[in-house]
């Protein structure tokens, strides 16, 4: 559990307007990575490049921020990586790569949401009771979907970001 506590925490120091449906989404990409965009890989690569042109270079931007509960999972900030020249396909190619190489395990995923929730009900992270019941009930009857970020979360943190294995940071620079 304290893979997770550590995670979420240095979550909440980085944004912490997060709602909800921010953490799951970040532990689902932590431990499930980014293998859901292999169902269409086309469609996910002119997202990516439309994305890719529409981003602004920052150099604000830390390039990555740790994500890891599983295994060495950043989430890559787009921005940073157009600041730093790198090739949008080349950063497309480490997500696909990273996409074939993780195995989604989703007893694990559970296992560790479970933990998150746990963690998530300390009062520093300022949720009801009412807001886990609701979205674990919302969560169960969509089969645990991948989920979008919340509206606040966009409006004040601008997300354009990948998950990619660590050890791909080293091939891209």
């Amino acid at each position: 559990m304290k893979d997770i506590e550590r995670m979420l925490n240095h979550e909440h120091e980085l944004y912490p307007q997060m709602e909800l449906q921010d953490y799951y989404k970040v532990l689902y990409g932590s431990t499930m990575g980014p293998s859901h965009l292999l169902m269409n890989k086309e469609k996910a690569e002119d997202e990516f490049m439309l994305e890719w042109k529409n981003v602004k270079s920052s150099s604000v931007k830390k390039l990555y921020d740790d994500i890891s509960v599983r295994q060495q999972i950043v989430r890559l900030h787009l921005s940073a990586c157009k600041y730093k020249g790198l090739s949008p396909s080349c950063v497309f190619n480490a997500v696909v790569e990273t996409a074939k190489s993780i195995k989604e395990n989703k007893l694990y995923f559970y296992e560790k949401l479970n933990e998150a929730f746990c963690v998530l009900k300390n009062p520093v992270f300022k949720f009801k009771k009412e807001d886990f019941i609701s979205f674990r009930k919302f969560i169960e009857e969509n089969n645990y979907p991948v989920l979008s970020h919340s509206e606040r979360y966009r409006k004040m943190y601008e997300p354009h970001y990948r998950f990619i294995l660590m050890k791909k940071i080293g091939e891209l620079m």
